[in-house]
C-alpha cells in the first residue's frame, strides 16, 4: 500500500442525509459526494486519537439503527468502452 499523507478516510456505509447531519451536529467533518460512483459513502476528516475515539463512538450511535447483517454495498466499477 502506498504511503498516504491524507487527513481523511472514505467510508462506504450506504450513508444517508440523516447520517451526515448527525455527524455534523457532533462537529465531525464529513463530506457527501452526489456522483453515482461515490454516493454510497462519505469522506470523514480525521485528526487526533481523541477525535478518532469520538468519531468511532458517534458512528456507533448514528449507524446503530442500520442492520449490521445487511449485504455490503457493491463497489461500482467503470464500464469498459469498445
Amino acid at each position: 500500500m502506498p504511503e498516504s499523507h491524507g487527513n481523511f478516510v472514505f467510508a462506504i456505509i450506504r450513508a444517508r442525509a440523516k447520517h451526515f447531519e448527525a455527524l455534523r451536529e457532533a462537529r465531525i467533518l464529513v463530506r457527501y459526494f452526489g456522483t453515482p460512483l461515490l454516493r454510497d459513502g462519505m469522506r470523514i476528516s480525521i485528526g487526533t486519537p481523541e477525535q478518532m475515539d469520538r468519531l468511532i463512538g458517534t458512528l456507533a450511535t448514528v449507524l446503530k439503527p442500520m442492520a449490521i447483517s445487511r449485504k455490503p454495498a457493491a463497489v461500482p466499477r467503470k464500464r469498459k468502452t469498445s
